[in-house]
C-alpha cells in the first residue's frame, strides 16, 4: 500500500478525484468506476494526419528496435544474464508477438493515450514467483476505479479486476501521479487547425484553380437570362476536368476572374506549420517528420542527437523503472535491473564506429573480442586482452619502474648536447624544441598557401577569358569612340567582371583564414578560438585590394599599348599581351597571392590574439634578399622592408623598393612566412 499507508482512504479518494477533474479525465462520485476510456474518442482517428503519424511511429519504431538487457549486479561488476526469467520474458512477451512488436505496441499506446498497460502472467511456483508472458491491454479497455483508498484496474471485455500487481504501467505526463494527461486531447486545437486545412486544400482543389469570378452582362439582361448564364458557365467550366477549358463569350459578356493562389490561401505554410507544431507537442524534431525546410547537413545529425537526449530518453527511463519495479521480486531488485542499450541509435557509419573502437583498443576500454561482439563477429582466440599504451602506466607503476640500462635524463642530455652542466643542456634542448615547434607550425601554414593556389588560379584563369572577349569587344570600337573612350569602356568593363568575381575570391581567402585560425591558437597557446566576424572585415578587405591590383594590372598593360602602338602594329601588340596573360599571368599570380593571402591572414590572426612582435623566416632555396631578411624582429604594425630601401639581389644588382612591406612575398618567387616572436 505504500503511499496509501500515509493518507486516509477519504483523502487518497479525495486525491484521485482532484486530479482527475484537473487532468479534465474522469469524473469520480461515489467511489463509483472511472473508464479511462471515456478520454479517448479519436485517439486513432488522429493517425489520418501524417505529421502525428509520423511522430508516433518515429517514436516507437526507434524504442522497439533497441536492444533490452537483463543485467546482474555483483559488487562492481555488471554482466548481462540471459537466464533470469525476465529477461526471457522480455525477448519473448507472450506467443503472439517478439520483443520488439511488444515494445512498439505499448509505446504507441503511450504516446497515442498518455497511458500504457501489459497484463503481467506469472509462474505458479509460489516458492519463486517470476514473469512468464506480458501481454498487452488497449487503454480504451481498462477502468480505473478509487476504492477504499487504493486505485483498481477493470478489464472491461470480462469485467473481471486486474490486481495492480499484475499490470505492468508505463504512465506519461500526469498531474497526480495516476491518471495520465491525454497527449491528443491536449493537440485538439492544433488537429482541428489542420483537419480544416485538408478540407479547405480539398475544397481548393474540387473547385479547380478558378477560385471563384465576376460575370459582367449588359444592363438589359433580365434576371432569367443571367441565372441561365451562370448556370451554364458553372456547368462547363468549374472542377478539375473542366479546367483550363476555352470560354467563348458573346453578347456582350464578359468573364473577370477572382484570382487566388495556394500561397495567397497559406495552404502550404499551414502544412508546415502542422508538422512543426506536432514535432512541438511529441519532442521530437521536425526533420524526422519530414520537414527538412531547416535541415542543413551540419545540423540534422545534431537534431538526432538532441531528439535521442530530449525524446528517447525520457520514456526509456520510464519503461526501464516500470519493468525494474513490477517485474523482479523485491530480493531480485537488489542484484538485477533491466537496462536498454541506446548505443543501436549511436551506431552511425562503418567509419565512426571503427575509429570509435580503435580509440577503446588503444586506451584498454575494450578487448578485441568486446569490439568484434558490437558487430555481430564471432570471438577470436586470443583476443580477450587488454591493451594500453606504453607511454601509460599507473601512478604506482611509474614511481617503482626503472628500466634496464637506465641513465637519468639529466645526465643523458648532458652527455648528448656536450655541455658542462644539466642547466645548459636543457637550454640547448629548449631552443630545440622551440625550433621543431616552429617548423612544424611554418609547415602547416604552407601547405594552407599550396592547397589555395589551385583555387586562385582556376578562378583568375575564367575571369580573364572573360576579360580577353571583352577586350575583343571594345578594340573594334576605338576608331569611333577613340582612345580615351575605349580606355575609359574597357575599364568599367573589367571593373564590371571583377565585380562577379568578388565573392569567389573572397570565399577562398576566407577559407585560408579558417583553416589557419585553429593553427594559429595552438601555436599560440590559446584555448579559444577568435571570432570570424573579428577577421571578415580584414578578409572583405583584403579581397577588394586584390581585386584592385588584378584590374589595375590589366587595364594598365592595355593602355600602355593604347599609347605606344600605332593604328597598323595596335592588333599585334594587344595580341602579345594576351598570349602572354594567358601563359603567365594565372601562374604568376596564383603563386604570388597565396603567400601574399596566408601571410596577411597570418598577421591578422597574430593582432587578434596579442601578438606584439613577429619575424620574417627564409623559406626553402632563400633568394640573398630573404636571406639577409631572415630572422628579422618588428613590431606587429612594422615593415620589414622600408620604403625607398636598397637591396642587393642574387646577381649583384641593386634592387630599390618604392613601398614598404610588412609581410612576405618581398618579390616575385618569394615562398616566406612570418612567426610570432616571444
Amino acid at each position: 500500500m505504500g503511499l496509501f499507508n500515509r493518507k486516509s482512504k477519504n483523502q487518497v479518494n479525495e486525491a484521485v478525484n482532484t486530479g482527475m477533474k484537473e487532468s479534465q479525465t474522469l469524473v469520480l462520485k461515489d467511489n463509483s468506476f472511472v473508464s479511462v476510456s471515456a478520454l479517448y474518442p479519436n485517439e486513432l482517428d488522429v493517425l489520418n494526419n501524417s505529421a502525428v503519424w509520423s511522430a508516433v511511429r518515429y517514436i516507437s519504431t526507434g524504442i522497439s528496435t533497441l536492444p533490452l538487457h537483463t543485467f546482474k549486479k555483483s559488487g562492481k561488476i555488471r554482466d548481462i544474464d540471459t537466464t533470469h526469467p525476465v529477461s526471457k520474458v522480455l525477448s519473448t512477451p507472450n506467443p503472439y508477438m517478439t520483443k520488439s512488436v511488444f515494445m512498439e505496441v505499448m509505446t504507441l499506446n503511450l504516446e497515442l493515450f498518455g497511458v500504457s498497460y501489459a497484463e503481467i502472467s506469472w509462474t505458479e511456483n509460489t516458492m519463486k514467483k517470476y514473469p512468464k508472458m506480458l501481454l498487452p491491454i488497449s487503454p480504451r479497455d481498462i477502468q480505473v476505479n478509487a476504492l477504499e483508498g487504493d486505485l483498481n484496474y477493470l478489464y472491461i471485455p470480462t469485467g473481471q479486476y486486474i490486481a495492480k500487481e499484475n499490470l505492468l504501467i508505463i504512465l506519461g505526463s500526469s498531474l497526480n501521479g495516476f491518471l495520465p494527461l491525454n497527449p491528443i486531447k491536449y493537440m485538439n486545437s492544433s488537429l482541428e487547425l489542420a483537419k480544416a486545412g485538408e478540407k479547405l486544400q480539398q475544397r481548393y482543389f474540387e473547385k479547380g484553380t478558378m477560385m471563384g469570378g465576376v460575370i459582367t452582362v449588359p444592363k438589359d439582361f433580365g434576371l432569367e437570362e443571367k441565372q441561365r448564364i451562370k448556370t451554364s458557365f458553372d456547368g462547363a467550366f468549374s472542377g478539375v476536368h473542366n479546367s483550363y477549358g476555352t470560354v467563348v463569350l458573346n453578347d456582350g459578356v464578359k468573364y473577370e476572374p477572382i484570382k487566388f493562389s495556394a500561397e495567397d490561401n497559406q495552404l502550404l505554410e499551414s502544412r508546415n506549420f502542422t508538422i512543426q507544431d506536432v514535432a512541438r507537442r511529441f519532442g521530437v524534431s521536425p526533420y524526422s517528420l519530414g520537414d527538412l525546410s531547416h535541415a542543413t547537413f551540419s545540423n540534422v545529425e545534431q537534431q538526432a542527437l538532441n531528439d535521442l537526449k530530449h525524446t528517447f530518453l525520457p520514456r526509456i527511463v520510464k519503461f526501464e523503472e516500470a519493468m525494474n519495479q513490477k517485474l523482479f521480486t523485491l530480493k531480485d531488485r537488489d542484484t538485477f535491473y533491466v537496462k536498454f542499450s541506446m548505443e543501436g541509435m549511436l551506431r552511425g557509419d562503418t567509419a565512426t564506429r571503427y575509429n570509435a573502437y580503435n580509440i577503446a583498443l588503444q586506451t584498454g576500454f575494450l578487448t578485441r573480442n568486446e569490439a568484434r561482439a558490437f558487430e555481430d563477429l564471432n570471438p577470436i582466440e586470443g583476443a580477450d586482452t587488454l591493451f594500453v599504451p606504453l607511454n601509460m602506466v599507473s601512478m604506482d607503476t611509474a614511481k617503482n619502474y626503472v628500466p634496464q640500462g637506465y641513465i637519468p635524463v639529466g645526465e643523458a642530455v648532458k652527455v648528448q648536447h656536450e655541455t658542462d652542466t644539466i642547466e645548459e643542456a636543457v637550454e640547448v634542448v629548449e631552443e630545440e624544441i622551440q625550433v621543431l615547434d616552429e617548423a612544424f607550425y611554418l609547415n602547416e601554414r604552407a601547405k594552407i598557401t599550396a592547397s589555395s593556389k589551385a583555387q586562385i588560379e582556376r578562378l583568375l584563369r575564367k575571369m580573364l577569358k572573360q576579360e580577353i572577349e571583352l577586350l575583343k569587344t571594345e578594340i573594334e570600337t576605338l576608331p569611333q569612340v577613340g582612345k580615351e573612350g575605349f580606355k575609359d569602356n574597357y575599364f568599367k568593363g573589367v571593373k564590371a567582371i571583377s565585380l562577379e568575381y568578388t565573392d569567389a575570391f573572397n570565399a577562398i581567402f576566407n577559407d585560408i583564414a579558417t583553416r589557419l585560425n585553429p593553427i594559429i591558437a595552438k601555436e599560440l597557446n590559446k584555448t579559444d578560438l577568435t571570432s570570424a566576424a573579428d577577421i571578415e572585415t580584414f578578409v572583405n578587405n583584403y579581397t577588394s585590394t586584390f581585386i584592385h591590383r588584378h584590374s589595375g594590372k590589366i587595364v594598365g598593360d592595355i593602355y600602355k599599348a593604347v599609347e605606344r602602338s600605332t593604328e597598323d602594329t595596335l592588333t599585334a601588340d594587344i595580341e602579345e599581351i594576351t598570349d602572354n596573360w594567358k601563359i603567365n599571368l594565372p601562374a604568376e599570380t596564383r603563386e604570388e597571392e597565396s603567400v601574399r593571402a596566408t601571410n596577411a591572414l597570418t598577421k591578422t590572426l597574430f593582432v587578434a590574439y596579442g601578438v606584439t612582435k613577429m619575424k620574417s623566416v627564409a623559406m626553402g632555396d632563400a633568394c640573398p634578399i630573404c636571406k639577409k631578411l631572415d630572422g628579422k624582429i618588428v613590431s606587429v604594425e612594422g615593415s620589414f622592408i622600408d620604403r625607398d630601401s636598397n637591396f642587393e639581389d642574387e646577381e649583384g644588382n641593386v634592387v630599390r623598393y618604392r613601398k614598404s612591406y610588412s609581410h612576405p612575398p618581398f618579390h616575385k618567387g618569394c615562398q616566406c612566412q612570418i612567426a610570432p616572436e616571444a
